[in-house]
């Protein structure tokens, strides 16, 4: 799972099988583990921290479960990340978890798989309403811009798509991977 940077310089990083063990390491380097409670999180598809770094955003597969949370980084008097707060359950598509992302600093969209190859993006404005946003087809990673207008689909044969209508429409093709920026 890609790591995640946050706006003080910490790389964030976990292992997918193991939820776990969190770490940030500092711009020297140094690790610091980050104490979570995930309960009950067998895997994780992804970590993300948001734009101001106070909050995280984990997709994890908890009692076979997709499971969208988000949680408060809580840092010391020097800013360096101790552990995060109690996570708040927010809503996903049902089957595997893929991938989650910001959107924008109140709304999250999570990437689902089921069984039967279907994908299921849901937008989820954090402490409101979810929406569907269609089902696009063979998506490995979802990344957010600055408003669901902004968000981009990456495709396991390497087509950039976005949102239009209803249906996700291929923007370009042979990308490699899809980046953001904090």
């Amino acid at each position: 799972m890609p790591p995640s940077l946050d706006p003080s310089g910490y790389v964030w990083t976990v292992p997918a099988a193991s939820p776990g063990d969190v770490h940030a390491y500092g711009s020297d380097g140094t690790m610091h583990p980050v104490a979570v409670n995930w309960d009950g999180a067998q895997s994780i598809a992804s970590l993300d921290v948001s734009r101001d770094g106070t909050r995280v955003l984990a997709f994890t597969l908890a009692d076979g479960e997709p499971k969208l949370v988000v949680a408060a980084v809580i840092r010391d008097k020097d800013g360096v990340p101790q552990r995060l707060g109690d996570p708040v359950t927010l809503a996903s598509g049902p089957g595997t978890p893929v991938d989650a992302t910001w959107v924008d600093e109140s709304n999250v969209a999570s990437l689902t798989s089921s069984a039967s190859g279907d994908d299921r993006i849901v937008l989820q404005q954090i402490g409101g309403i979810s929406s569907n946003l269609g089902v696009p087809v063979s998506a490995v990673t979802i990344a957010g811009g600055n408003d669901v207008s902004g968000l981009w689909l990456l495709t396991s044969t390497g087509d950039l798509q976005q949102q239009r209508g209803s249906g996700w429409q291929t923007n370009t093709k042979g990308v490699g991977m899809l980046a953001t920026q904090t």
